[in-house]
């Protein structure tokens, strides 16, 4: 296998890493919105109680409970799209600027400060980052669990958010069918023709990905097998070979990644369709 080859095939294989990395809660920091990519799939908060302890003659002890010492708050995740780096240094200049941001995830809410932000400049498109708050207050649980009929729209806008390849495309189309069915309804109820609506849409789209995926894997052993019997580098006796080589693998790579994340949303709408 090529060198170039065998970059390809990392690559992708770090991409679809990434995509799955992608939490399934909201994260807003301030007017800064969290999206795909770059939600965390684990956020820690918690803290301690302050204590004051008085050791006594004998052993005993007298403690006096002086309230909570919330800890920083903390994740990462990666920037992963054209603005990747603007958006991270968005993030930068809020740390900079040192002023109390509210911070909301999973119903909880917070104002808070960011005390450091860290990032890894890989590419101009993919920056993995590290963000800690400190806690100026915690107001607790705020929001109700999500409903399913929400869970399957996040889901579904979030299949439909990807920049997918042309072997993708017909997704999208069949995943669009499921959006009209979803906006006028307020709850999602097992049995009726809206849940056999969204469950056929999601069903077709998730067909096609399948395929797609399949076809995409094919190509890059397909690839990995010519240049293990071609025996070079590039898989191919000819300057002109190994570049149709390379092009047919960064496409199929890409392909399997986005394929793999759009299944997996969509796999997870069908799930909870399912369940109503």
């Amino acid at each position: 296998m090529s060198g170039s080859l065998a970059a390809a095939l990392v690559g992708a294989a770090d991409i679809a890493i990434s995509l799955f990395g992608a939490g399934e809660q909201p994260v807003t920091l301030g007017d800064f919105i969290f999206a795909g990519y770059e939600v965390p799939e684990s956020i820690r908060w918690g803290g301690s109680q302050s204590l004051s302890v008085h050791k006594l003659v004998g052993g005993e002890r007298i403690i006096d409970a002086m309230g909570a010492d919330d800890a920083d708050i903390g994740w990462s995740g990666i920037f992963l799209s054209s603005d990747a780096s603007d958006r991270a240094d968005e993030l930068d200049q809020m740390r900079i600027a040192g002023v109390p941001v509210s911070l909301l995830f999973s119903g909880r809410s917070y104002d808070v400060v960011i005390r450091s932000f860290r990032a890894d400049q890989r590419k101009q498109n993919h920056v993995p980052y590290q963000i800690v708050c400190t806690v100026l207050r915690d107001f607790g649980p705020n929001q109700s669990s999500p409903t399913i009929l929400s869970q399957v729209t996040d889901d579904l806008n979030t299949a439909l958010g990807f920049d997918v390849p042309q072997a993708l495309s017909a997704a999208q189309t069949a995943l669009q069918t499921v959006t009209p069915v979803l906006v006028p309804i307020v709850s999602l109820v097992g049995g009726t023709a809206a849940s056999a609506a969204v469950a056929k849409g999601l069903g077709t789209a998730q067909a096609i990905v399948t395929s797609a995926d399949s076809i995409a894997e094919g190509q890059i052993a397909g690839l990995a097998t010519a240049a293990a019997t071609a025996g070079n580098l590039a898989g191919a006796v000819s300057p002109s070979g190994a570049t149709a080589n390379m092009n047919t693998a960064l496409a199929a790579t890409q392909t399997a990644a986005t394929a793999a994340a759009m299944g997996a949303y969509i796999g997870r709408a069908q799930v909870n369709v399912a369940n109503a």
